[in-house]
């Protein structure tokens, strides 16, 4: 029901023929014969603000309702246009409670209709989810929601892999791939291993074919397949080789020759146990599973030791690795930066630093940088940090007042200037000192790896003159052709060993290159065993050698 006004009494005014005033529509009390108005009518224009019958409101329906309570007889409740109940001046915002207003919300249905603006129904999930739920640039007409977007984006960003029929992320791709034919990583990586296992039997078929053809041969046609081989060997050794030997090869070989009188001197000692000469098959394979744990055990620790030593002689010999202890302020003092990356104290470049007699602060670790092998991203309170070319300033703030004495490695300037140089090719605006770091340790990685390639071990098996003494076998007159020919290249002393033969050791494919290896590898492992240190990095020091510098003839 409409509320009722109340009567407005005559106003006179001095000045003025005083006329009956009437009551409009929206309060005011104005005069139809003259233009003058009340104060109240002026008090209202002077406000600058927009009236509360005319402002904006959240657009909420207002529900039909057909009954109604009925308002208080005292005039003490105001009717809610949107739920349509009489309810008490405090349950209205104050320009909410003028008894002229026309259109009136109480809190509890503005605050529902702001609620129900904060919230909107997506339509790839249907439901009703608040407005942080979106992006900020939503399409309000047609909205999806941050999840079901994400969701989308994803799928669309799946490619349909040709070999498989599945939709994969394009992470599950090769860079350098046929998009026109993609094919996800998984199975290319199935195709090449089948290519390989394929390649390997084929391979190995032709070994067996060749090994038969061999078995056909009399021993002139031996000799004669043989020097055909080397004569090839050499040629094409010759023709890869652009520069001088890092060592003279007849050093080379004197301390082969050296490392086998070593070897027969100490298995006349009981310590070296001499069962590193007979290999034995895997231990997957092995009747004797006794004799095969022993073997493969000198071997797995020689595979081992080969790879470690290789690596410590690369960061000696060729980084040049090397540290030292100094003042902490005579240091900083004393170090130049190198490129835009390093710095360089005493013509070799500062790689890390730790303190000597205290440990890094916990709140400053994690300002620092570990060092690229360490295996954690901070370093930890007594490991090396990174010197990097903030590394200066760090170190005044951490440690000035704190340590007196630092630790400092460092590596050969020449090293780290053609590293640079081959990452960035002259642009020092590229990179950084970690960057650096990190292909240095990977050289020393690859190298540690090559020094116990297969091919290299069987050098060096051959420089240890490794000869098999049993004469029964069919691959002995082969050996004994090889060593006629080539052994007196390398020295005379030989170190004879049993290499397998039979089933047991055919149902490994590649045994049959491997073999000369193997034995080689056990060699280092029954050394290290027997406590020989010396004699294992000497051994592992030819392999590092036979990898970094071949033999050429």
């Amino acid at each position: 029901p409409a509320e009722a006004s109340p009567t407005a009494a005559p106003v006179a005014v001095s000045g003025g023929t005083a006329t009956s005033p009437t009551v409009g529509g929206n309060g005011k009390i104005t005069d139809e014969g003259s233009e003058w108005s009340t104060v109240a009518t002026k008090r209202n224009k002077a406000n600058k603000m927009p009236k509360q019958s005319e402002s904006v409101l959240p657009n909420v329906p207002v529900n039909e309702v057909t009954k109604h309570e009925k308002p208080a007889a005292d005039g003490s409740t105001l009717q809610c246009t949107t739920c349509c109940q009489h309810l008490p001046y405090d349950a209205y915002h104050k320009k909410q409670q003028k008894w002229t207003l026309t259109d009136r919300r109480c809190i509890a249905c503005i605050e529902q209709a702001d609620e129900e603006n904060t919230y909107a129904t997506c339509t790839d999930c249907k439901q009703r989810k608040h407005m942080g739920s979106y992006r900020k640039r939503e399409n309000w007409d047609y909205p999806v929601c941050e999840e079901c977007r994400l969701k989308r984006e994803e799928e669309e960003s799946k490619i349909h892999c040709v070999e498989c029929n599945e939709r994969k992320d394009r992470r599950s791709y090769r860079n350098h791939v046929d998009w026109d034919n993609p094919t996800c990583k998984d199975c290319l990586e199935r195709l090449e291993h089948e290519e390989y296992e394929k390649w390997q039997a084929e391979q190995s078929e032709l070994a067996q074919l060749r090994q038969q053809q061999r078995d056909a041969m009399d021993e002139q046609e031996l000799r004669d397949y043989f020097a055909d081989i080397v004569s090839r060997a050499r040629t094409l050794a010759s023709q890869c080789r652009q520069r001088e030997h890092l060592v003279c090869p007849s050093k080379t070989q004197q301390w082969a020759k050296r490392l086998v009188e070593l070897v027969l001197l100490e298995e006349r000692e009981p310590g070296l146990d001499a069962r590193w000469r007979i290999e034995t098959p895997s231990r997957a394979h092995a009747s004797d599973k006794d004799a095969a744990e022993i073997f493969k055990g000198f071997e797995d620790k020689g595979d081992e030791l080969v790879q470690e030593r290789a690596s410590t002689f690369f960061q000696r010999f060729i980084a040049r690795e090397q540290s030292a202890k100094v003042n902490l302020r005579q240091f900083l003092d004393e170090v130049e930066p190198t490129g835009r990356h390093s710095w360089i104290w005493k013509d070799a470049v500062v790689v890390s630093v730790r303190p000597v007699t205290a440990t890094w602060p916990s709140s400053a670790c994690e300002d620092l940088r570990a060092e690229p092998m360490s295996g954690s991203v901070y370093p930890g309170p007594k490991d090396f940090a990174q010197f990097d070319i903030d590394a200066p300033d760090k170190l005044r703030t951490v440690l000035y007042c704190k340590v007196t004495e630092v630790e400092v490695k460092l590596f050969s300037s020449s090293l780290w200037e053609s590293i640079e140089e081959f990452l960035y090719e002259g642009n020092m605006d590229l990179g950084s000192h970690n960057q650096t770091f990190t292909k240095v340790y990977g050289h020393a990685g690859g190298i540690a790896a090559g020094a116990n390639r297969t091919e290299v071990m069987n050098m060096v098996a051959d420089l240890l003159g490794f000869q098999d003494i049993d004469t029964e076998k069919s691959s002995h007159l082969c050996y004994q052709i090889w060593a006629e020919t080539c052994r007196q290249q390398l020295h005379s002393e030989a170190l004879d060993v049993t290499y397998g033969s039979g089933g047991e050791f055919k149902a490994d494919k590649i045994w049959q290159q491997k073999k000369e290896a193997n034995v080689a590898e056990a060699l280092i492992g029954a050394l290290d065993s027997a406590g020989l240190d010396k004699l294992v990095s000497a051994v592992s020091g030819l392999c590092f050698l036979m990898y970094m510098d071949p033999l050429s003839d």
